[in-house]
């Protein structure tokens, strides 16, 4: 043999038939230079032959010539004659062919060379399962069966945006791989195709000449992953294969592989949000993006999260991150951050209060809620201003989540941004006006004068002042009156109350019920055009006892006015004197003018105009003594009488009260009667009396 490293002997394939029997199968090896010994005769007239196989070594062309020579004990050496094997390079070829298609979509198919549209090209959104294959053909002319199959240079662009799941059919997470040849039960093995110079290796081998295969796998669009083109390329490789890898190609055993058609997955991701943070006053009813408030107001932030129409996908994880307030320390947070889902109160557990990711600032975590398309989420906050001061403190927040695209925002720069809101605050301004008034009852005619004060209508606009009888009625009221025009009290007034009441002589003064009431003191409330609402106070007995009455706490500034009411009847033995009446009107955060030093927290007091009751006690009376004989006639009364002894002598005081009294004249008691000179006479028994006419009783 020309060339003996080209062939190589297949063990046991020597044979020596001499004519139709095999005489000899022998362990000899006709390699090159060797000897075939053949032990039995040739008889005459037989044929005997020597066969043998050989095997090409090597994948080259070449011409291999053979040559050999019969000798015998008595023949002379004869040459056969020379062979000559022509040998080619092997020609195993194969084609690979990848589709794609969205187990989601409904309907769809297989998509790739020679279907529908001719691409192995589809559409997902995030949360779809998109299926791979790829068929691999063996060449029809191949010389032999495909060695050492592989899936080679399998290469996912944003692999990151995908997981691998089980193809259909298959239950096994450990073997997610289906390959299937023809005729053959499918089959699944473990791999992961997509991951970073992916291989699947001895995929089914050999590849059984005339036989083709394909490959399955799959892969989930994760829920994070953006609008994006995801391609797939993959090389089929044979260790035996002819190669028609491009000129270009680096990869390596190129000559090995052939290439499949690229895929192309294009995932559209719609997760489109607007937002917007707002704030208003606790007590109010309309959130907006300004607002004003004082010391003490608690002020409600919302941050809202709106989806948009369209999406494909949830927004998860949502965290309203980086609040904070410029500048900081003007207002507490309070507890009981909450959240509302498309209205739905979510539970308190899954809305979260922390500090922020930037230092000094609180984010606010929304667990367990997947924002689908059109759903709107709302997070609630409340904080209280702490700070009398002057301007503006700005509140920003940061939206975050796995994935969302803003369309309030359009600079990328500026991505979950939500709108400032602006708090300005104002120092405390809390201003009252309070005017004291009385109303008198005369309880003898029966008539009412009607309420006299500063602040009463003509033609009782006048001080608080007036002239009473003893036995008359008066009821007092304080009016507290708050602006109703610019500038208006900027805040609630809290531990409001009338104090300092101050009455000069309360002890010719009852507490009584006040007019058209059942009650002792009444309390009173007016908001703009509203009528007053009354609250009433029957704990307190006497004038004495009324020092300091305590309106509402907080006192709110829309109340206009504030009233305060009690009656008091004069006693009848009252002196005639002037009886006063005081009092200021107090609030913790009231803006005071009282200029008094001397009286408590007058800086959070203005006082009331002082009332005057001007009791005059008319009790005037004209007295006489008069006397005469006791037989004389009644007419004969006068200033003076004569007698002797023995006559009796009637003696009588005379006491006239005067038309214009007032007040009743009581206990009279004429007392220091006595004789000058003493001893004369003798007192007899039997005083009498007669009072307007009528005898009274004797005493």
């Amino acid at each position: 043999m020309n060339k003996p490293n080209e062939m190589s002997y297949i063990d046991d394939s020597l044979e020596i038939t001499i004519g139709s029997e095999v005489q000899e199968k022998t362990p000899q090896v006709p390699g090159n230079g060797n000897t075939v010994k053949i032990t039995s005769d040739l008889p005459k007239n037989t044929t005997f032959k020597v066969t043998y196989q050989m095997k090409v070594v090597n994948d080259v062309a070449n011409t291999i010539t053979n040559d050999a020579k019969l000798s015998a004990t008595n023949l002379k050496a004869t040459p056969f004659n020379t062979t000559t094997l022509n040998t080619a390079a092997a020609s195993n070829t194969a084609t690979i062919k990848q589709f794609i298609k969205n187990r989601n979509t409904a309907g769809e198919t297989w998509k790739g060379p020679n279907v529908t549209g001719d691409k192995a090209e589809t559409s997902g959104v995030p949360g779809n399962i998109i299926d791979y294959k790829f068929a691999i053909a063996p060449g029809a002319k191949n010389s032999a069966d495909l060695l050492d199959t592989a899936l080679k240079d399998i290469a996912m662009k944003e692999s990151s945006g995908m997981t691998l799941v089980n193809p259909e059919g298959s239950m096994d997470n450990t073997k997610q791989v289906k390959v299937t040849v023809d005729g053959v039960t499918p089959q699944y093995i473990s791999g992961n195709p997509i991951s970073a110079n992916a291989e699947l290796n001895d995929v089914f081998t050999p590849l059984t000449k005339g036989k083709g295969m394909t490959i399955e796998y799959s892969a989930k669009i994760n829920d994070n992953a953006g609008t994006q083109n995801v391609t797939n390329d993959a090389n089929f490789y044979a260790s035996n294969l002819t190669g028609d890898m491009p000129a270009t190609s680096t990869v390596a055993d190129k000559a090995h592989k052939t290439p499949a058609n690229k895929s192309i997955l294009h995932i559209v991701r719609k997760d489109n949000v607007t937002i917007k943070q707002e704030l208003k006053q606790d007590s109010a009813t309309t959130f907006k993006t300004t607002e004003t408030g004082v010391k003490g107001d608690t002020i409600d932030y919302r941050f809202m999260v709106t989806a948009g129409d369209d999406n494909s996908t949830d927004i998860k994880n949502i965290v309203i991150d980086n609040i904070v307030m410029d500048p900081a320390g003007k207002l507490d947070y309070q507890a009981g951050v909450t959240a509302t889902l498309q209205g739905t109160a979510l539970p308190a557990g899954d809305v979260v209060m922390s500090d922020g990711t930037t230092a000094g600032t609180k984010k606010i975590t929304v667990k367990n809620v997947s924002l689908s398309k059109t759903q709107l989420l709302i997070v609630n906050y409340k904080m209280k201003i702490t700070a009398d001061m002057d301007g503006d403190v700005k509140n920003d927040g940061l939206l975050t989540a796995d994935s969302f695209t803003d369309q309030t925002n359009t600079v990328a720069a500026d991505k979950g941004k939500f709108n400032t809101t602006v708090l300005t605050l104002k120092k405390i301004s809390n201003k009252a006006k309070i005017s004291q008034s009385i109303n008198l009852k005369d309880n003898v005619a029966n008539t009412n004068s009607g309420w006299i004060g500063p602040d009463e209508p003509a033609p009782n606009n006048k001080p608080a002042e007036a002239t009473v009888n003893p036995g008359g009625t008066v009821t007092y009221k304080f009016s507290i009156k708050f602006p109703t025009t610019d500038p208006k009290n900027n805040a609630d007034l809290l531990n409001s109350a009338l104090q300092d009441i101050a009455m000069n002589v309360p002890d010719d003064l009852e507490l009584a019920n006040v007019v058209g009431t059942t009650h002792k003191i009444q309390i009173s409330y007016r908001t703009g055009t509203e009528g007053q609402v009354s609250e009433y106070n029957d704990t307190i007995n006497s004038i004495k006892d009324i020092k300091n009455l305590d309106l509402k706490s907080p006192l709110s500034k829309n109340v206009t006015e504030a009233l305060v009411y009690y009656g008091a009847n004069i006693m009848p033995d009252a002196k005639t004197q002037d009886v006063t009446n005081a009092a200021n009107f107090y609030a913790s955060n009231l803006t005071g003018d009282l200029k008094d030093t001397t009286v408590a927290n007058y800086q959070n007091k203005t006082k009331a105009n002082q009332s005057i009751l001007h009791i005059v006690r008319k009790d005037k009376v004209t007295i006489s003594q008069q006397l005469k004989q006791d037989k004389a006639a009644e007419t004969a009364f006068g200033p003076k009488a004569s007698g002797t002894k023995g006559d009796t002598i009637d003696y009588r005081f005379k006491v006239t009260a005067d038309k214009d009294n007032n007040a009743d004249v009581k206990d009279i008691v004429i007392d220091n009667i006595v004789m000058d000179p003493a001893g004369k006479l003798d007192y007899l028994t039997g005083i009498t009396a007669t009072a307007g006419g009528n005898s009274r009783p004797y005493c």
